[in-house]
């Protein structure tokens, strides 16, 4: 199952939309780098995604074996936000 993705939406449980609206590039970023050409890249695992026009974050379960303490850092802000998570 190391393929599997996680889709974290932009909205709650309850249907509510999360704010703020750039959760998403926030929470990327904070693992991202930026290369010599001062490009922002985000590491493999975790990358602002698209599902049916509504920013989401995609979270690699291969993240899980390389960088442990953030794949749980990242389903735990899910959580504790209530967020939708889908496998996909």
């Amino acid at each position: 199952m190391t393929n599997a993705k996680y889709i974290i939406k932009g909205d709650t449980c309850h249907g509510e939309v999360f704010r703020p609206s750039d959760w998403v590039d926030r929470l990327a970023t904070m693992f991202a780098t930026y290369d010599r050409n001062h490009r922002l890249r985000y590491i493999d695992g975790v990358r602002p995604c698209y599902v049916n026009d509504e920013r989401c974050l995609q979270l690699d379960c291969a993240l899980r074996n390389s960088h442990p303490s953030w794949f749980e850092y990242i389903l735990q802000f899910a959580d504790d936000n209530d967020l939708c998570v889908e496998t996909v």
